[in-house]
């Protein structure tokens, strides 16, 4: 029986040991471009160990600077073909060598490579490369060339959605305009409220800060706004512009709700929360040359009001659920929570479980750590009365209840997402 070397424990000996050129053969086998054509490493004297890439294979020597390697591609738009040059301009690569390395790396430098990320993002160090993610090529995912940058990347995409990688968020098909997460990434740093310095959770908001400067950034130099992005922007825009400002005088709510009742209309029970919402939804399309609405109100829609006739576009409705949640600029339903009796006669149900109660613009979603039930606090912009206002309340996401102002409690019905009605429902012609 032949004899085992420590070739045969360590599968990488021998290319630590002697230079090896891959045959032609098996170099760019069906264009990936994750094959190495020919790498060339220098031994490692102590026993560290030896980061193995996809793409790039070092070796780590005992004061741990990193060893020269000679990477040569056939493959167009190889993002590691400058490694060499960054390792001479003394920004040498970061080799994962185990998963507890990464770990510690993450933790004792963190603010070391965010200022990092945020100096080569404003020196303008945004090149990125559209890879493959299977090997049809039926998908991609995006990388980018500076570590630091490609770092804060995937720090935001974990801090912001709870995993490193989402294939369903990060890949993209070669017909599509971006990666999902680009959108994601400009609706989530909408979400983002301005602080005061003397508010006791300023230092986090500087913190949330700075990764959404980066992550907008990030989005910008991958994609432009699309239409329904824009769309969305500008809604949100409108809405913080109209707090405090005039929806309807008390006059004119007064007149309304004398009129006779008719159709299944009671003015009677008129508030302005449908009117501000279609005046802010109006001077956006104004804002973009648009002369017709794209939405009507909430009970032109089977899933709001199971009378009405009209569906809104796939995709748009968004039932509330544990998990889901609305962006800003979404428009949020309520339903009664319980029977509501009138006032001048307790005897009589005044609203039934689960009739429309209001809709508000949402504006921002933002953890209560005060509440163990209600562990949301959800900020819109609402009509209902003569001005608009910021409004406050208490989100349950076991349950979708939400309570607010004050001790009224509602039922989250859901929301409409107005990217995906602006995605079907703009004119084909609208440019952003």
């Amino acid at each position: 029986m032949e004899q085992s070397s420590e070739f045969d424990k360590d599968p990488f000996a021998r290319q630590r040991n002697t230079k090896k050129t891959i045959p032609a053969e098996k170099q760019t086998a069906s264009g990936n471009p994750f094959k190495p054509v020919s790498i060339q490493t220098k031994a490692q004297k102590n026993n560290h160990q030896i980061a193995q890439a996809k793409l790039d294979t070092f070796a780590q020597q005992n004061d741990h600077q990193i060893a020269q390697a000679k990477i040569q591609s056939k493959t167009a738009g190889n993002p590691f073909s400058d490694l060499q040059a960054k390792m001479s301009l003394g920004h040498p690569p970061i080799i994962q060598a185990s998963p507890d390395q990464e770990k510690s790396l993450g933790e004792n430098t963190a603010q070391d490579w965010l200022k990092n990320a945020e100096l080569a993002v404003q020196e303008g160090k945004l090149r990125f490369y559209s890879m493959p993610a299977d090997i049809e090529g039926n998908a991609s995912f995006v990388m980018f060339d500076d570590f630091y940058v490609n770092k804060a990347f995937r720090y935001i995409f974990k801090q912001w959605f709870g995993v490193s990688i989402s294939e369903s968020m990060e890949n993209f098909s070669g017909s599509e305009v971006a990666p999902p997460w680009v959108g994601e990434f400009r609706a989530r740093a909408m979400n983002l409220r301005d602080r005061k310095p003397d508010e006791s959770d300023y230092q986090s908001y500087v913190e949330q800060k700075r990764l959404a400067d980066i992550a907008l950034r990030l989005a910008d130099v991958v994609s432009s706004l699309s239409p329904a992005q824009l769309f969305r922007k500008e809604f949100v825009k409108e809405t913080d512009k109209s707090v405090g400002k005039l929806v309807m005088s008390q006059a004119d709510i007064d007149n309304e709700r004398k009129k006779p009742a008719e159709g299944g209309v009671t003015p009677a029970n008129f508030t302005t929360c449908i009117l501000f919402f279609g005046q802010v939804s109006t001077k956006v399309m104004g804002s973009l040359g648009l002369k017709k609405a794209i939405l009507s109100g909430p009970n032109a829609y089977k899933e709001i009001n199971s009378a009405a006739k009209e569906s809104l576009p796939p995709g748009a409705w968004c039932p509330c659920t544990k998990d889901s949640r609305p962006k800003p600029g979404d428009l949020i339903i309520s339903n009664f929570a319980e029977n509501v009796m009138d006032d001048k006669n307790p005897k009589v149900v005044k609203y039934y479980k689960g009739y429309f109660a209001h809709i508000s613009i949402l504006r921002y979603i933002e953890p209560n750590q005060a509440d163990s039930k209600y562990t949301e606090k959800w900020i819109s912009v609402d009509g209902g009365g003569t001005n608009a206002q910021l409004v406050t309340r208490y989100f349950d996401p076991e349950t979708c209840l939400i309570k607010g102002p004050g001790t009224i409690l509602r039922k989250m019905h859901g929301w409409i997402d107005i990217e995906k009605v602006a995605e079907h429902n703009l004119p084909k012609t609208t440019s952003v």
